[in-house]
């Protein structure tokens, strides 16, 4: 057993190692990390933190118990006391627990950049919930769309919608919640046929207070400026197109209760390749499309680039009629659109049906140009129009509800009648007869109209100019 004397020698010394180890760890951290303070003071405090550390645990190590402590004896020989090279030791341990601190730290920048980079984290795994490829090798995946994930973040369809200018933005705007919104964005499209009163139904639709105008009646975005394909679509112009042409921030503004729309009659012909696509893109769209008499479509047609000198391929300004004397009969039979010469398809059925196989049975409307303007009948195809869009069908009134005939060359040219040989009109209908019967077919078959009726509406405008023609089979063609 140890003497108190012994043991008082002991308890001096363990102050005295405690005192020379406080000494030591004030020496390295003024001396070895001082070259941290740079960085502790520029956000770092990781680094002071693990410093301390390091230094407590060599302070520890001198705060053993007393039982711990050697004997008296052997705390008297020289060899075993707080040499120099015990001390050396020491320091050299304490350094390298310092250094260890520091450098196995290397991760502090990354994590002191986290808040920053915070937002771009959540981004990368929003993108990765809907399928997008990010930080993928693959130098030809698309870029992360961030308007869509501002806009899945968002808590309703307005809010999404605001600032959207991809059309993956919008799919997404659309799974959220209408909150407010009455209607989708673009609501609807005037797809055509071209010279079936698309125009004058645009100018009807645009006095209608739930009707938001577009900013081009006809910007032909997804046929000429995009050549017919979605995909090849240039992100700036599409993002033009949403923001500029559809006026996005009128409907944000207006909480989705304005329709947004646009009427390009181009997509109607090309319904073999739009139409899938548009569907794709946007599935929540309404569709509407307006069909004329064939022949008198391809005519007006005709004279619509007559009378506004467009260029033709082949033909020049002005296109047949300019340079085949006004020969409207050879003109139909050779470069109009029910001649089969276009790089499109020259007949109804076939993009009719596209539209209204791509799109639900709900989501599509299909009028015929001939009940439109029809005084008879005009009210009440204006009113299943409007109800099909969605809006009040009693609106507009006033002066504001007349349905007025525009961008129309009937009678602007041959007022009369177009002079046509009887066996020429009829080589005509004999053209369009087929395609006529299946339209009616499918007209019916959506339970737009009955076939019947729907056909003979043409059927009238045929026989009404056959009846024109005199004995010698010179014929006045009126046009529908």
């Amino acid at each position: 057993m140890r003497s108190p004397k012994t043991k008082q020698s002991a308890r001096w010394l363990k102050m005295a190692g405690l005192a020379g180890a406080v000494c030591v760890a004030l020496v390295l951290v003024f001396s070895n990390v001082g070259e941290y303070s740079d960085q502790e003071a520029a956000g770092y405090p990781g680094i002071a933190m693990r410093t301390m550390k390091g230094l407590s645990d060599v302070l520890t190590s001198f705060t053993r118990p007393e039982s711990s402590l050697r004997s008296a004896s052997d705390i008297a020989k020289p060899e075993d006391s707080f040499s120099l090279k015990n001390q050396e030791s020491i320091i050299t341990d304490a350094q390298k627990r310092v250094r260890s601190a520091a450098n196995s730290d290397k991760t502090i920048e990354t994590i002191s950049r986290a808040a920053d980079e915070e937002s771009e984290e959540r981004e990368a795994a929003l993108a990765a919930m809907m399928g997008i490829n990010h930080g993928s090798e693959d130098t030809n995946a698309a870029p992360i769309d961030k308007t869509a994930v501002r806009a899945r973040r968002s808590l309703d369809r307005v809010e999404a919608v605001r600032g959207c200018h991809t059309l993956q933005c919008l799919r997404v705007a659309h799974e959220k919640p209408a909150g407010k919104a009455t209607f989708n964005f673009p609501h609807f499209m005037i797809v055509g046929f071209q010279k079936s009163a698309t125009t004058s139904l645009h100018y009807h639709l645009v006095r209608h207070p739930s009707i938001a105008r577009p900013w081009a009646k006809e910007p032909e975005f997804f046929s000429e400026t995009c050549g017919y394909d979605i995909d090849q679509c240039d992100p700036e112009e599409l993002k033009d197109y949403i923001q500029r042409i559809l006026r996005v921030n009128r409907y944000a503004a207006y909480d989705g209760q304005l329709a947004n729309y646009e009427a390009s009659t181009h997509y109607s012909r090309a319904g073999h390749r739009l139409a899938p696509m548009m569907a794709r893109e946007m599935p929540w769209l309404k569709v509407i499309l307006l069909l004329r008499e064939p022949i008198s479509r391809a005519a007006s047609m005709l004279v619509h680039i007559l009378d506004k000198n467009m260029m033709i391929k082949n033909l020049g300004p002005g296109g047949c009629l300019k340079h085949r004397n006004m020969d409207l009969g050879e003109c139909l039979l050779r470069t109009s659109q029910i001649s089969g010469q276009r790089s499109f398809p020259t007949n109804y059925s076939t993009p009719l049906e596209a539209w209204l196989t791509a799109f639900p049975k709900g989501q599509v409307y299909v009028g015929q140009y001939e009940a439109l303007i029809d005084d008879k009948t005009q009210k009440e195809e204006l009113r299943k129009i409007k109800k099909f869009i969605g809006i009040d069908p009693n609106l507009p009134t006033g002066g504001d509800a007349e349905f007025m005939s525009r961008n129309s060359r009937k009678g602007s040219i041959n007022p009369e009648g177009w002079p046509m040989k009887r066996d020429v009109y009829q080589h005509a209908i004999d053209i369009v007869l087929e395609d006529s019967k299946k339209v009616a077919r499918l007209v019916d078959k959506y339970g737009f109209a009955d076939a019947k009726t729907w056909l003979s509406r043409w059927e009238d405008v045929w026989q009404a100019n056959m009846d024109s023609c005199d004995a010698q089979g010179n014929c006045k063609i009126q046009l529908s």
